[in-house]
């Protein structure tokens, strides 16, 4: 319990409930988890129901398209990416005989020509393989480059986020991402324990609530007229922005 209360800083989570709550409302925040729970779902069928070696095109495409990383440059990456890489890469995320690195490495070597997608999406499927064991690392997250991010506005700054490499980064950032989920779940500020996605979506609104607030201050009011709204924001951060969901 000491570590979650080291790690949490339920007071400026409060705040930011508090706003979430309001830009996202409840009935937005359980499609967002409906739409997040059925992207998990397509992406274990994709991965762990079939041969992730015959992936198809269209295939790669969803799973690519499913994560902020890789979603706009989804066509590039198919036009010059081994095709066969990418399937070996989706397939090694799948084995659990092997390290987090391992798990990884292929996949990040055949994306190095696209940095972002190269850290992202090896991380955002295994989440959507393995909500409950593995988080998400996106830069909206935590950038360490420039130690900011959701998660980094949620924990005290005693709370340790750089590793030695990504792998121990990822581990820490896990690490952080677990107690923050069980902690807002047990104080209630709009963190479901039987939904991992749910801490995925106020990450989420923690980010658009303050790159709302930064927008306002900097930006001009035609500016900000443009910029899309909390809900919408969110799902695009979170992969599932114009996903249609099956009945």
């Amino acid at each position: 319990m000491s570590t979650r209360v080291q790690i949490a800083d339920l007071e400026v989570a409060r705040e930011f409930w508090s706003q979430v709550s309001l830009q996202i409302p409840d009935i937005e925040y359980r499609d967002l988890d409906k739409r997040l729970k059925f992207k998990s779902d397509q992406v274990r069928a994709l991965v762990m129901g079939s041969d992730p070696l015959t992936l198809s095109f269209r295939e790669l495409n969803f799973l690519l398209r499913s994560s902020f990383a890789s979603r706009r440059k989804a066509k590039e990456i198919l036009a010059t990416c081994d095709l066969d890489g990418l399937r070996e890469g989706v397939a090694s995320l799948a084995d659990g005989s092997l390290t987090i690195e391992e798990r990884t490495c292929v996949l990040r070597q055949h994306l190095g020509a696209f940095p972002s997608a190269q850290m992202e999406l090896p991380f955002e499927l295994l989440h959507d393989l393995y909500p409950d064991t593995y988080w998400p690392w996106s830069k909206w997250i935590w950038n360490p480059d420039s130690d900011t991010g959701a998660l980094r506005l949620l924990v005290n700054e005693e709370c340790e986020l750089f590793g030695d490499d990504d792998f121990e980064t990822y581990g820490l950032v896990c690490s952080a991402s677990n107690f923050l989920f069980h902690t807002l779940a047990s104080a209630g500020l709009g963190v479901d324990s039987s939904s991992p996605f749910s801490f995925d979506i106020f990450l989420a609104g923690v980010y658009a609530t303050y790159m709302s607030t930064v927008l306002e201050m900097r930006m001009t009011r035609e500016f900000n007229q443009i910029v899309p709204g909390a809900v919408e924001l969110a799902a695009r951060l979170l992969g599932v922005y114009k996903l249609e969901v099956g009945v």
